[in-house]
């Protein structure tokens, strides 16, 4: 934490891409000591610092999805969702721009009972990724939900 404040305070630190990303990781390191508030306070400046960019509004919407706060999870993913451009530098997250986006979006719209869009993004996440037996497992349980709830709705 304390380098990557050096870092950010260094005059030629003016690239934004990499400043976002510093502060990314200073929000990861006090996620994973456990200071919550410090996090959510960095992830959300490196949003402000590089608003174009995927990486931080995923790794903001993670800590949401942990702390079980489905509605923040949903809103910092679909901010991110929003932004179609991929950065191709060495700070690119690729959880963000792989099936994990869709899969823990997914998860989110599950958990406040929106089967529709959860079925949605599930299957987005199922279609990037066969492979992975547990998008696999939570594609088959949402659809059987959402299935099940459409037939409630017609009868």
């Amino acid at each position: 934490i304390l380098t990557l404040h050096k870092h950010l305070n260094l005059p030629s630190s003016k690239w934004k891409d990499e400043r976002a990303a510093s502060m990314r990781y200073i929000a990861n390191s006090y996620f994973n000591k456990n200071f919550i508030e410090e996090a959510i306070f960095w992830y959300k400046k490196a949003i402000n610092e590089a608003p174009y960019l995927r990486e931080a509004y995923f790794d903001l919407a993670q800590l949401y999805l942990e702390r079980k706060e489905y509605n923040n999870t949903i809103k910092y993913l679909e901010k991110a969702l929003t932004i179609k451009e991929k950065s191709i530098t060495y700070i690119t997250n690729e959880l963000a721009w792989n099936e994990n986006i869709y899969d823990l979006i997914s998860i989110a719209y599950y958990y406040i009972e929106n089967y529709e869009k959860s079925f949605y993004y599930s299957k987005k996440a199922f279609s990037m990724n066969q492979n992975n037996s547990r998008i696999k497992e939570n594609y088959y349980i949402i659809k059987e939900k959402y299935e099940n709830e459409k037939e409630e709705i017609i009868s």
